[in-house]
């Protein structure tokens, strides 16, 4: 069973800290942030990583069922509301020594789907619990603004037999990925080159593209130009002329 590890989302929080919390925080490091189940697997592990050497980490974990991912409409809805969640995430709260780590267990109960299904789970830094803070802490009484670094790691749960497929049209400056698959490719490494000038050379931002989807790209010339394509079946280039 494999895992396929990408870097992922991290999310700024600033977070206004009114009292009863000191301001200075541990950090808090994944060791996977994408995490790609393959066809047999039903359990796969996030390690939580404390990277203070004094304080120790607080976090919620809290995962979110993504609906019609990569659309406008895209949602976020919490597993918590569902009656019965058949992708389970434990546990939803961490406390880490200083310098120390601990195990985010996922796990997939839900029969096969026919396209990917995607998940998305939020690791944040919290306060100390109320119960756990000391009546004559020190910090108390401190206010401030606390700059919280999170992370939100992106699960995806290929269908039994993925297939990515892309079709690509271009007018002009604009070319636009779409993907008749059944499971999402992701575009990275995307390079054009000026036509008149073939050292004059631009990197172009990438995308995932979802099953169903279109992502459309603004060129800065009207020439050819390629990507790298990462999907399930593995990685290639994609040449557009």
């Amino acid at each position: 069973m494999n895992i396929t590890i990408f870097q992922g989302k991290r999310l700024w929080l600033g977070t206004l800290v009114l009292a009863l919390s000191p301001i200075t925080q541990a950090g808090l490091l994944l060791d996977q942030s994408i995490v790609i189940f393959d066809e047999a697997q039903v359990r796969a592990d996030v390690r939580v990583i404390n990277d203070s050497n004094e304080n120790k980490l607080f976090a919620s974990v809290e995962p979110f069922l993504v609906t019609s991912p990569g659309e406008e409409d895209e949602e976020l809805v919490p597993l918590s509301s569902l009656d019965d969640p058949e992708f389970i995430v434990t546990p939803n709260k961490l406390i880490i020594e200083p310098g120390s780590n601990g195990i985010v267990r996922m796990l997939n109960m839900a029969e096969p789907a026919q396209t990917d299904v995607i998940y998305r789970v939020n690791f944040t830094p919290i306060e100390k619990p109320l119960e756990l803070q000391r009546a004559d802490d020190d910090d108390a009484t401190r206010t401030g603004v606390q700059i919280v670094l999170a992370y939100q790691a992106l699960v995806i749960i290929p269908p039994p037999e993925p297939n990515a497929i892309p079709e690509v049209t271009r007018s002009g400056k604009s070319v636009i990925f779409a993907n008749s698959g059944n499971s999402n490719y992701k575009l990275t490494n995307g390079l054009q080159c000026n036509p008149q000038d073939p050292s004059d050379c631009r990197e172009l931002i990438g995308a995932r593209v979802y099953a169903g989807n279109k992502r459309e790209v603004q060129l800065p010339f009207d020439g050819p130009l390629q990507f790298n394509m990462q999907s399930v079946a593995g990685r290639q280039v994609l040449a557009v002329p």
